[in-house]
């Protein structure tokens, strides 16, 4: 990959994290994870993190990244994590508005926390049904 001239590389999906650590270490060019900045900013709120995510199996890679980068920190972190399959399902039938839905009771039901990750990018548009919490 770096013999073909790239002066970097984002990867764009958050379940690869061991993938892209072993690709960091093998290349001498800047290896970027597309979810970096948003797990920076949710251990800058808070110990207490919800992590949401409509394709389980990358509930662990996200978990274990956030507690890498806690460690690091030397902060303290408590995880508490939902799969939300459902949404995922009714995405991909065109109904957008109930996977906006089912995660934003996801969010709900995940009790308190300092900041709610969601898990992949398709989740976007559910950002804006989350109640805001005080």
């Amino acid at each position: 990959v770096h013999g073909c001239g790239a002066d970097a590389i984002l990867f764009t999906c958050s379940a690869f994290g061991p993938a892209i650590e072993a690709t960091q270490a093998a290349l001498p060019i800047p290896v970027l994870k597309p979810n970096e900045a948003m797990l920076d900013q949710a251990l800058a709120a808070g110990p207490r993190i919800g992590l949401i995510a409509t394709f389980g199996p990358s509930i662990p890679a996200l978990a274990a990244e956030l507690e890498q980068m806690a460690q690091q920190r030397g902060a303290k972190l408590a995880v508490s994590t939902r799969a939300v399959p459902d949404a995922l399902t009714a995405l991909h039938a065109g109904n957008g508005a109930e996977h906006d839905r089912l995660i934003a009771a996801a969010a709900e039901d995940i009790g308190d926390c300092d900041a709610i990750v969601l898990g992949q990018f398709s989740m976007a548009s559910a950002a804006g049904v989350i109640p805001q919490r005080g």
